[in-house]
């Protein structure tokens, strides 16, 4: 498939997945109060990151050796499946000790059971981000998409059922979100173990790991970067603001969805691509993303305060406050996320770092400062302005160094609306002789 088509593929997915997605936090905000839904939030957030921060760039590593070399994918699963069941045992240990402290340390409110509980999740996590990699290494965007809808469905189903029985217990709704990670991942799993014939390589397993670790600290400092703000209110204002504050992340999060799917077809085509055909492709997408998330952005913002009269409870209003000051900073993102991609495709993984690194830095420190002033605002205001910097330091760079112009990079040309008619046309062609 050409690269307009694999997006098409992908925004089809998302489309598909958007309905659950919407329900599932509907369902969600109904069954728990701003409280309860903070302590949720918490709890799921706590092995979501532990499996960011260990899975040593191997998730990307599959995207990048895959889009390398489609012969090596056997080997890549064997090693994938092998390094995850290592890692969880390693962090499995080190879990017994650093548990008690985080939840003593930072989240004494929080039901420690629960979130012992929800540590079950890690090993099947680890697989399913990282298995489903591979497929979209290989451009096979439709296999990888059958899998996250099945994630998304299977969640909204297991969610409707704890709705309608009227089963608003925290723990339920802990055990269905465990319960959807452990199905699709075995799913997930089992089915690439009939594609592929297992094979393990450790040599192949040096070179992903030294690839991976470059990558992966670049990505876990931007995850970390990107989560840091629900990290901190939790610690710092409570569980009732983790509430507000998430549900306002949701609604912001919407714009950012589109750049999302697009930067998973971005990486593996830069990564197989010459640098001449980078060249030309970057500033085109970036122009295409950051208009299209400007758009995005004005169009939540304009239905945020209905969104969330009519779909959340009216508890959850003072989170039109947090989309207010959030989605700035979606744009910003938008731009460093695109020319991340360029510099991590070609290679130049240690870039991402620096820039993502300077980003945290500073967010961390804005949240430090504004977070006991001003709650979730606060949060909201310290993630713009860190995303903010990232973006600024992306763009020198890619002036400077890269030679591009400003102008090329962030506005749109009477070109590119061309090439969109001249696409949708084609479409419209081919359908009608269908």
């Amino acid at each position: 498939m050409r690269f307009h088509q694999n997006v098409l593929v992908k925004f089809t997915v998302q489309l598909i997945k958007a309905l659950p997605f919407l329900l599932t936090n509907i369902i969600l905000v109904k069954l728990l109060s701003p409280n309860l839904k903070g302590e949720y939030e918490i709890i799921i957030l706590i092995p979501t990151m532990i499996v960011f921060l260990f899975n040593l760039g191997l998730p990307a590593c599959n995207v990048y050796f895959t889009a390398q070399n489609k012969k090596i994918e056997n080997k890549l699963v064997g090693n994938t499946i092998f390094s995850n069941f290592v890692l969880t045992i390693i962090i499995s240990i080190l879990l017994i000790f650093i548990h008690p402290i985080i939840l003593n340390t930072f989240y004494k409110d929080v039901n420690a059971d629960l979130s012992r509980v929800s540590l079950l999740s890690i090993f099947f996590l680890f697989n399913y981000v990282a298995l489903i990699r591979i497929f979209e290494g290989s451009k096979k965007f439709i296999i990888s998409g059958i899998f996250e809808i099945l994630f998304s469905y299977i969640w909204l189903l297991l969610l409707s059922v704890v709705f309608f029985l009227k089963i608003n217990k925290l723990n339920i709704i802990v055990f269905s979100w465990l319960t959807n990670i452990i199905i699709t991942s075995l799913l997930l799993t089992f089915f690439i173990i009939k594609k592929y014939s297992i094979k393990l390589s450790f040599s192949l397993l040096k070179d992903q790991i030294n690839y991976g670790i470059k990558i992966h600290l670049s990505n876990f400092i931007e995850l970390l970067n990107y989560r840091s703000d629900l990290i901190m209110i939790g610690a710092i204002s409570g569980l009732y603001y983790t509430g507000i504050y998430s549900v306002g992340v949701f609604i912001a999060q919407i714009a950012t969805r589109p750049i999302f799917y697009l930067s998973a077809v971005f990486f593996p085509t830069i990564s197989s691509n010459t640098e001449k055909q980078n060249d030309n492709m970057t500033p085109l997408l970036t122009r295409f993303s950051i208009f299209f998330t400007i758009v995005l952005c004005i169009i939540l913002l304009a239905l945020s305060k209905i969104i969330i009269t009519l779909i959340f409870d009216k508890s959850y209003y003072p989170s039109f406050n947090t989309i207010l000051f959030l989605l700035p900073g979606v744009i910003f993102h938008c731009i460093a996320k695109i020319l991340s991609i360029d510099t991590i495709g070609r290679g130049k993984t240690g870039l991402n770092l620096y820039f993502f690194l300077i980003s945290f830095i500073l967010n961390i420190f804005l949240n430090l400062i504004l977070i006991p002033i001003y709650n979730d605002i606060g949060a909201a205001i310290a993630t713009s302005i860190s995303n903010l910097i990232s973006a600024v330091l992306f763009l020198i760079y890619f002036i400077i160094k890269r030679k591009y112009k400003i102008f090329d990079l962030l506005f749109l040309k009477k070109s590119d609306i061309l090439l969109i008619i001249n696409i949708i046309k084609g479409y419209i062609r081919k359908k009608s002789e269908f």
